[in-house]
């Protein structure tokens, strides 16, 4: 569960991070992103801060679903285009 507004932006930075190290490594253009978003986070809004926060670090044209977990916030699939 996420506590509050800060906490919230801190696992998205750290999701962009990660995200952006994941195409590092693969050097391929990311296709679709499944995240699991924390308990009690609501999925709409969820997705409307990762895409601002991806978008800014130059992560965007992918297909960012996200499905509600019991968790921390965390990568389930990364697809990468052929």
């Amino acid at each position: 569960m996420i506590d509050s507004p800060s906490e919230m932006a801190g696992q998205l930075r750290d999701l962009a991070r990660s995200t952006l190290a994941l195409t590092r490594v693969r050097r391929g253009r990311l296709a679709r992103l499944v995240v699991s978003v924390p308990n009690g986070v609501p999925v709409p809004l969820f997705l409307d801060e990762a895409h601002s926060v991806l978008a800014r670090a130059g992560l965007d044209g992918f297909d960012l679903e996200a499905v509600p977990g019991d968790g921390p916030l965390r990568i389930l699939v990364a697809e990468f285009e052929r």
